[in-house]
């Protein structure tokens, strides 16, 4: 190919131009299967889950019913198609459109079986934050997704004395329809799918990291699904993106779809390659949780596999992270971090179900979303055919059950207390006393920052804004200052109603407390300690 040239492709009947640097073309991720080397016939007609009727669970979705329903997580792709033989990519899931290395993200990785690869878990498990966009590819392309993480955080602002970076970068195999002894996946790729990450609808299916996935003998992918918890009982969303890449017995919705289509691990009929394979699950919450919490909702998120019909087979490298982007994590504390309101251990019911539910909907997403797909020595695998996916849950009686079934109550009305007038009262309370220690607060920023409620249990709840934490039904506030130094500030305060039923801030104590041993400082990053 000639350097610079220009390529226009016809999509939905608009052009779309693309300059591509010289080299064989790497297709995007917009182009349509029959559009791509070694596939022939019409695109086939593919749907996600509930556009076919197939309603999973109780709990409603989000807008987009994906992990980007969680704010502020993006997803980018990079489909690398060229030839007969390369069918691969890379997937990134962003947490924040921040330096990610300055403000981390409380996380944690769970393990189902172990016949895999998850560069950087072993920190995660250790710290509890993540560093860096989380990168999804094939097994021999993990170094170069690493290489790719590695310059982006480098390149941020504010990162020129960084020496150490904790890639994350997970993996599935994709080699039976994809050279991956090649290790086509560059550096570059990673970079150029950080660069395309985006809110709202994510492609699934046969793109990015899933180009060459297989699952249950059909073809596997990306897949991606979310869940709105009611607000009564914290209004928090749950947001699921997988790599699909496994073999079982596939189950719809509770029909035995794979055992109803003769194609399933041990099937007298199956002439497939074995069931053998992985999953790479990454689960994103706006729900304010520990590191340790979020481990406890990985763990549930390999439930939500095994109601698919997978049993975790000794080759497969079945993997979880979850993050949450409620509060953000600095290294700037020399002695305390300050304190952070999280969820109770009792209200984390509806956020563990809504991680199985949104997991279970996202393979299925993967498989209905995926096109089948011709590679590397001519092997092929089929999409799942959607028809007979129908046929049989309708038959199992399995279809449209949130319409015929009841599903989690909602509330009739918004609970009693407004919390944005506790937040309106304390930015008037700052505005007024800028002299003071806590007027030093911007009060603009706040102003962009949400009320995040905690405690669901409790009748009026428990709030955080930026470091205040503010309990409406005690009419109290409070909020931690000076961590960095030996003498740590602790404001609390109280809120009066006026008779125009608004709030305004009343008494303000100050306590003040002395750390009585504090390291010499901080480690260079230059020369972190092993």
């Amino acid at each position: 190919m000639v350097a610079g040239i220009v390529w226009v492709v016809l999509l939905s009947g608009s052009p779309v131009v693309a300059q591509l640097p010289s080299g064989p073309p790497v297709v995007a991720q917009q182009t349509a299967p029959a559009a791509r080397t070694g596939e022939v016939g019409q695109a086939e007609k593919r749907a996600r889950c509930r556009e076919l009727g197939i309603q999973v669970g109780i709990l409603p979705t989000g807008q987009w019913n994906a992990i980007t329903d969680v704010p502020g997580v993006k997803v980018g792709h990079q489909t690398i198609w060229r030839g007969d033989s390369i069918r691969t990519g890379v997937t990134v899931i962003v947490p924040h459109d921040g330096n990610l290395y300055r403000e981390k993200v409380p996380a944690a990785v769970y393990c189902g079986n172990a016949f895999g690869k998850l560069a950087g878990s072993t920190q995660i498990a250790e710290l509890g934050t993540l560093d860096t966009p989380i990168a999804l590819t094939n097994t021999l392309s993990i170094a170069a997704c690493m290489q790719g993480l590695i310059r982006h955080t480098l390149a941020q602002p504010g990162n020129e004395t960084v020496g150490s970076v904790n890639a994350v970068v997970g993996e599935t195999y994709d080699g039976y329809l994809n050279d991956i002894r090649g290790m086509h996946v560059t550096p570059e790729d990673t970079l150029s799918a950080i660069a395309a990450a985006a809110s709202g609808p994510v492609a699934e299916g046969s793109v990015g990291a899933g180009t060459g996935t297989s699952c249950f003998g059909f073809k596997g992918g990306i897949g991606t699904s979310s869940r709105r918890i009611p607000h009564d009982l914290g209004g928090y969303t749950v947001g699921v993106l997988v790599q699909s890449n496994y073999g079982g017995v596939l189950t719809v919705n509770g029909a035995p779809v794979g055992r109803e289509l003769g194609d399933f691990s041990m099937s007298e009929y199956t002439t497939a390659p074995g069931g053998d394979g992985s999953c790479m699950i990454v689960v994103a919450t706006n729900a304010p949780l520990s590191p340790h919490a979020l481990e406890r909702l990985a763990k549930r998120a390999v439930l939500g596999l095994g109601r698919t019909g997978s049993v975790m087979q000794n080759g497969s490298g079945d993997y979880v992270i979850a993050f949450s982007t409620a509060y953000r994590i600095t290294d700037h504390h020399r002695v305390l971090d300050p304190p952070v309101a999280t969820v109770a251990r009792r209200a984390m019911n509806p956020l563990f179900l809504a991680t199985v539910e949104a997991t279970e909907e996202a393979v299925y997403n993967s498989l209905f979303q995926a096109t089948s797909v011709t590679g590397t020595d001519g092997h092929r695998r089929q999409a799942i055919p959607l028809d007979r996916v129908v046929e049989i849950c309708r038959r199992y009686g399995v279809l449209n059950l949130q319409d015929r079934l009841p599903g989690v109550r909602q509330p009739a009305s918004s609970p009693a207390v407004d919390p944005e007038k506790f937040k309106a009262a304390l930015i008037a309370y700052i505005d007024a006393h800028r002299g003071g220690f806590i007027g030093r607060r911007d009060s603009e920023d706040l102003k962009n920052k949400p009320m995040v409620r905690l405690v669901p249990s409790e009748p009026e709840g428990k709030y955080t804004l930026g470091e205040f934490t503010i309990v409406p039904g005690k009419m109290r506030f409070s909020a931690w200052y000076g961590m960095r130094g030996p003498e740590p500030y602790l404001y609390e305060g109280t809120f009066t109603r006026l008779p125009d039923g608004s709030l305004q801030v009343g008494e303000v104590n100050l306590t003040r407390f002395h750390v009585l041993r504090q390291p010499e400082g901080p480690a260079n990053e230059s020369q972190p300690s092993r």
